[in-house]
């Protein structure tokens, strides 16, 4: 093989590897704003008011924009539901420690009743 040749076919597996790396980003992104609530609908919508002159009148009316999310809106709200989530899983587990500390309390009852197609629960903290 000559020189030239080689170099074209490494140029060739380079843009192979370069498309399959952005193809896979893309997809990755798209994921990311199917994922992240505040990112659904996939585009967002700006209200502008418009002013067009025509045959020296000046008419004005709304328009709307329509941009795609950029990768840096995708990553900031993906970020920010991260975080968001991770409060609420501190939240849960800060409620499931404090009643298990009352359902270990031996002077804490819980009783169930059943009349037709109604449960009851009911929790008794304190002496019985």
């Amino acid at each position: 093989m000559s020189q030239g040749s080689n170099r074209k076919r490494k140029n060739e597996e380079y843009l192979k590897v370069e498309r399959e790396r952005r193809r896979k980003g893309k997809e990755m992104y798209n994921e990311l704003t199917t994922t992240v609530p505040s990112l659904s609908p996939k585009v967002f919508i700006f209200l502008l008011l418009c002013f067009v002159v025509f045959s020296s009148t000046l008419f004005y009316g709304f328009c709307f924009c329509v941009l795609k999310a950029t990768q840096e809106v995708i990553l900031n709200k993906t970020m920010e539901y991260i975080k968001e989530l991770e409060e609420k899983k501190k939240m849960l587990e800060e409620m499931k420690e404090s009643r298990m500390k009352v359902l270990a309390n031996p002077n804490c009852s819980v009783s169930v009743s059943i009349a037709s197609n109604v449960v009851f629960f009911s929790h008794r903290i304190g002496s019985k």
